[in-house]
């Protein structure tokens, strides 16, 4: 038998490889987490009931564009075109034959990249 013990694990590292200074400090306990806010869940009386949504009297279920705002306001557009902007400023992509310079976007760019028409 061969009197120095190998291992075939790749990833196997020999205790004696590395020294634990007697300088280093134990890591330190994560932050306790802030607490939840008051949620109360919605009760639904019957699960076997199907009804219809409970959406706003004057909205127009059949209009894509009213419901897509329900979720995506302007403001919430505005910010996702700020933060795509940002975004590319700190990681630029360089042109190729595939790509194009970038351009600034806009709430209205998304929107059409959305597929809504406004």
């Amino acid at each position: 038998m061969p009197t120095n013990r190998t291992s075939n694990d790749i990833g196997f590292v020999p205790l004696t490889q590395y020294s634990i200074p007697p300088t280093r400090k134990a890591k330190e306990a994560p932050p306790q987490p802030w607490p939840l806010p008051y949620f109360e869940p919605l009760h639904i009386a019957n699960f076997d009931d199907h009804s219809t949504p409970n959406l706003l009297p004057d909205l127009n279920i059949n209009d894509p564009l009213a419901i897509f705002k329900l979720f995506f306001t302007d403001e919430i557009m505005d910010k996702l075109a700020e933060w795509t902007n940002e975004y590319t400023e700190l990681y630029p992509v360089e042109e190729t034959q595939f790509t194009r310079k970038w351009k600034p976007t806009d709430r209205q760019e998304l929107y059409a990249y959305f597929g809504v028409l406004i």
